[in-house]
């Protein structure tokens, strides 16, 4: 929480030059002797009064700050109540204390009860201004927090949001695939055509399944098929995909169709030589086993699939991962146990 301004050094140290010399004026005219402002200004009196006034500032600000912690709530305005009331008792015990001491000690006499009275009554009416500017000061600061929290859940959200619709749209297979097209329209209208459809299937899938939670294992093998067959027809390193799984989990739509391609999309490009991807069972999860040859500037690694755990974190404690092992990169995707209505 960012500092009241009146508790900066700057302040600190202005604030009881003014609060002192107003309580020395109001003295003044609550007694009547406005007149000895021409002789006696820099007196002894003044300074006591800005003392005393040293005094009210930091025992209000000693009482008052363990406040700035809390947040807004019942607990906060009981705070602020309690220790406003402390603050205000522990101004008069000083003032007291400090003109009985004054009186005592420099003018030789026990003051009286009214002078008591008026030095605690102007001191306390200025703690008590003090205590009002902190106590409207932490409201609104509490007040300006939570919405600037609701204001970056809101951020993160929307956020989230369009993540999730990039990563349906995906963008650059779309485009990769438009340019292809062009190419193949002039060459070869028949692997137009399958492009194409091929495409077609993948991006019914994706965008249809948007408001799918889990989809069958099955499903998402068949649409990862077709994106296989796709990539086939763009420039990139082709993919010899082998499955050793049973057919009975889940997982959340689209994320083999997402691994497959950050796995193509981070591979070296060899035209000679397929990139065999292994899919099979490991303990509880799906595992996509391959070799590691990597672009150097463009690695996969599990950064780049946090909103996806993001996502599974919601279902199962089981994490997903990327790690490498003697030249193999593998990634464990948690398998899905989920009745689907």
């Amino acid at each position: 929480m960012r500092y009241f301004f009146l508790q900066r050094p700057f302040f600190r140290l202005l604030t009881p030059v003014i609060l002192g010399s107003i309580a020395y004026l109001l003295i003044l005219l609550v007694n009547n002797n406005i007149m000895q402002l021409q002789v006696y200004f820099l007196g002894v009196e003044l300074y006591f009064c800005l003392g005393l006034a040293v005094l009210v500032q930091e025992g209000t600000w000693l009482v008052m700050n363990p406040v700035r912690k809390l947040k807004w709530g019942e607990e906060l305005v009981r705070a602020l109540r309690r220790r406003a009331l402390v603050a205000v008792l522990i101004i008069m015990m000083v003032v007291s204390l400090a003109v009985w001491i004054y009186y005592v000690q420099g003018l030789g006499y026990r003051p009286a009860l009214t002078e008591l009275l008026m030095f605690c009554g102007v001191f306390g009416f200025l703690g008590g201004l003090l205590i009002s500017l902190f106590v409207s000061h932490q409201m609104l600061t509490t007040d300006n927090e939570e919405a600037v929290q609701a204001e970056e859940a809101l951020k993160q959200h929307i956020s989230a949001d369009f993540n999730h619709f990039k990563q349906g749209i995906n963008p650059d297979l779309l485009f990769e695939s438009l340019e292809t097209l062009i190419v193949l329209l002039y060459s070869d209208k028949d692997q137009a055509d399958d492009l194409l459809d091929r495409l077609a299937v993948v991006y019914r899938y994706v965008l249809g399944s948007r408001k799918q939670e889990v989809v069958d294992i099955e499903e998402e093998l068949a649409v990862l098929q077709e994106l296989l067959a796709l990539f086939r027809l763009l420039p990139y390193r082709k993919i010899q995909w082998s499955s050793e799984v049973s057919m009975a989990g889940s997982i959340i739509p689209g994320t083999l169709l997402h691994v497959v391609e950050l796995i193509l999309r981070t591979s070296i490009v060899m035209e000679t030589h397929d990139l065999p991807i292994r899919f099979s069972e490991d303990n509880g999860c799906y595992l996509l086993e391959y070799p590691s040859l990597e672009k150097l500037q463009d690695r996969l690694s599990n950064k780049r699939l946090a909103h996806l755990q993001e996502r599974y974190s919601v279902y199962t404690d089981q994490p997903l991962t990327v790690f490498e092992e003697e030249g193999q990169k593998r990634i464990h995707i948690p398998i899905l146990a989920i009745e689907r209505s």
